[in-house]
């Protein structure tokens, strides 16, 4: 299970399926089943710290299709397409919620984000990166 790190995540999947979103009210894994012609939104990490924890990051896994008994003989395909705001662009609640509500994070610019993520979850020395 992970989040993702942007603002959105497209996703495109086949009617292989597979993916699956953990829904917080109920506390359990629900499939995102498959319709024709349609595109699943996740919201993401950047998303959820831009709205002061409003917008909450889409929790979600893959697992082998469960419709078919032999699934792993099945190949699942999806296009996945992640949206961030220009690597520049400072990501403060405040531009949101005005300079006096109480933001929950500093103000980062979405490239010193995702660096500062890709860092943590690669082990990376970002000063010699």
């Amino acid at each position: 299970p992970h989040t993702d790190y942007g603002t959105i995540t497209l996703v495109f999947q086949d009617e292989v399926g597979g993916l699956e979103v953990f829904n917080r009210v109920l506390g359990k894994w629900q499939e995102v089943e498959y319709k024709e012609g349609t595109i699943v939104l996740n919201l993401a990490d950047l998303l959820n710290r831009w709205t002061n924890g409003i917008f909450l990051s889409t929790v979600h896994r893959v697992v082998s299709s469960r419709k078919s008994k032999d699934s792993c003989a099945t190949s699942r395909n999806s296009i996945v397409y992640f949206v961030n705001p220009d690597q520049l662009t400072v990501i403060d609640p405040k531009s949101i919620f005005g300079e006096n509500a109480e933001a929950k994070y500093p103000a980062i610019t979405s490239k010193d984000y995702l660096v500062q993520r890709l860092t943590a979850t690669f082990n990376v020395d970002s000063e010699n990166a």
